[in-house]
């Protein structure tokens, strides 16, 4: 892969944001009466491309994963190098390696998401223990895993954390720029912050910490036993005191909604902020997360509008950092 001139690349991103499915549509998506004519509206955008002319409804995630199949591919010509697809890709790379591993020994299949970076039978070699083109990274967490099978340890959340954690081990370790090594941060910090808002056991929550964050084990343990103004005291200097308590206060009234959509949008709308700036591939970066918060939008849409769910209750949790 050649070093690409980045003002080219830049205003190609530029007119692909043209693209994106802007919020109305979801909004018109939402609307529809039901999930053909909701489906009927996503198709006609173009996204996912040709070929899903007699798709259903409940094909919706075929479409996805051909959009993302398409982004990789785009991100293949276009991206500075090989190290920042391979970056990108990491989330389901690293999420195929643990379908591959639970396939292995509990003959669950069907949940691998499209490929990232590296085909799905990679990933099938390495949990067979078989020669394989991943990286070491993945190598080792495969090993891992199927280390916890054999030895009798693997638990869902144990097998799950896993990975997790390794992915974002990894990430810290790969991604490359102030920008998109901050965003990174922000993700771990808000995953954080949501294990200790959703926990009662601070053990339980501290298997559950992803290490590289800013926000401290004490502070997260301030929040799982309920000390809000501790906890919004060691945080009113930091970008997620406000986030922290929405959180408090919806975890009094038993739903986090708000929260869990405002965490889950925190690292984007941290990114969203640098969709102006022209240094670098920082427009790229923006752009791959608009096309993820798209893709993210599509899938609950058309899975909420699958199960007859109504408008309100769908535009609540659109992503708020979408700006299409």
């Amino acid at each position: 892969m050649t070093m690409k001139n980045t003002v080219f690349v830049n205003g190609i991103v530029k007119s692909k944001e043209k693209y994106l499915i802007g919020k109305d549509r979801f909004f018109q998506m939402a609307d529809a009466p039901d999930a053909t004519e909701a489906f009927k509206l996503l198709t006609e955008t173009g996204f996912g491309g040709e070929g899903f002319s007699d798709a259903a409804p409940s094909d919706y995630d075929k479409l996805i994963d051909a959009e993302y199949a398409a982004l990789i591919g785009f991100l293949k010509e276009y991206a500075p190098d090989e190290n920042f697809v391979k970056c990108v890709a990491a989330r389901n790379d690293f999420f195929n390696a643990e379908c591959a591993v639970r396939q292995k020994y509990l003959g669950a299949c069907g949940a691998f998401v499209a490929d990232g970076y590296f085909a799905r039978e990679e990933f099938l070699k390495a949990a067979n223990g078989e020669k394989n083109g991943l990286y070491q990274e993945l190598n080792k967490v495969v090993k891992d895993a199927c280390s916890l099978f054999e030895n009798g340890k693997a638990t869902g959340i144990a097998v799950s954390m896993l990975f997790f954690k390794a992915y974002y081990a990894f990430m810290l370790k790969n991604v490359k720029g102030a920008v998109w090594k901050e965003n990174v941060v922000f993700e771990i910090d808000t995953k954080n912050i949501c294990s200790a808002m959703r926990s009662l056991d601070v053990k339980a929550a501290e298997n559950q910490y992803i290490d590289g964050g800013k926000v401290s084990k004490k502070t997260l343990d301030l929040i799982v036993i309920g000390d809000e103004r501790r906890a919004l005291d060691k945080l009113i200097a930091t970008p997620y005191f406000e986030l922290v308590k929405l959180g408090f206060s919806e975890r009094a009234t038993g739903a986090l909604v708000e929260f869990e959509k405002k965490a889950d949008s925190f690292a984007m709308e941290r990114l969203k902020e640098k969709r102006f700036e022209t240094e670098g591939f920082v427009p790229l970066l923006v752009f791959v997360g608009y096309k993820l918060s798209e893709m993210k939008n599509v899938r609950l849409v058309m899975a909420l509008k699958n199960c007859g769910a109504d408008k309100e209750s769908i535009i609540k949790r659109l992503v708020d950092c979408y700006a299409g």
